[in-house]
């Protein structure tokens, strides 16, 4: 089993980063709909609740940087994190209508009406952007195309997993989407403090 080190809390991200998208095999990893490799960019399946486990545990801090595109459509993709010990969402641009982004669950409470809820289309189709989740002890960042779209103090101990998101390992990563087709041309986790580790099959 592969251990990935990273520095003190608080420091800068060290350069043992991992290409994440080169650890996930489809046939093994998917769980809910079809995912496969368009190329070198991973293409998400379009149901409800379309989700792949990505084969890795986090460490405590570190940054998940992603490129992402939507193809057609509208509705979400979302990035499975990990943190203090619980498993949670981020939504990116969720609904046909009155589009909202945020962190589900918090408090048992759906993203829309959380205190990290985002009223406002961000993605546009056809367009890679850069999606970035900063993940602190004490803070959760999320950015997308340089904007700001969450910045919450995080008290982990109130995120929490709804449970048609669930994967096999609730220690893992993973992504999701819900309709729309997503093509993910980058997907790397930085590591910033702890430990993160490949998570076996």
């Amino acid at each position: 089993m592969l251990v990935l080190a990273a520095g003190c809390a608080g420091a800068a991200p060290v350069s043992n980063n991992i290409d994440l998208l080169k650890l996930i095999d489809p046939a093994k990893d998917a769980v809910q709909g079809t995912w496969r490799f368009d190329g070198a960019a991973l293409a998400t399946a379009t149901g409800r609740f379309s989700r792949l486990q990505i084969p890795y545990v986090p460490p405590a801090e570190y940054d998940l940087r992603a490129v992402v595109e939507r193809r057609s459509g509208s509705n979400s993709i979302v990035f499975g994190l990990v943190a203090g010990g619980r498993q949670f969402c981020f939504v990116l641009d969720a609904f046909e209508h009155d589009t909202a982004s945020g962190i589900d669950l918090i408090d048992q409470v759906a993203f829309p009406d959380t205190e990290t809820g985002y009223h406002a289309k961000i993605l546009e189709n056809g367009k890679p952007t850069e999606v970035v989740c900063s993940v602190r002890k004490d803070r959760l960042r999320a950015t997308v195309g340089g904007k700001v779209i969450v910045d919450w103090p995080a008290n982990y101990t109130r995120a929490s997993l709804f449970k048609d998101w669930n994967v096999p390992s609730s220690e893992a990563l993973f992504l999701g989407a819900w309709t729309a087709p997503y093509l993910v041309h980058r997907l790397e986790l930085h590591p910033v403090s702890g430990d993160g580790r490949l998570l076996s099959r």
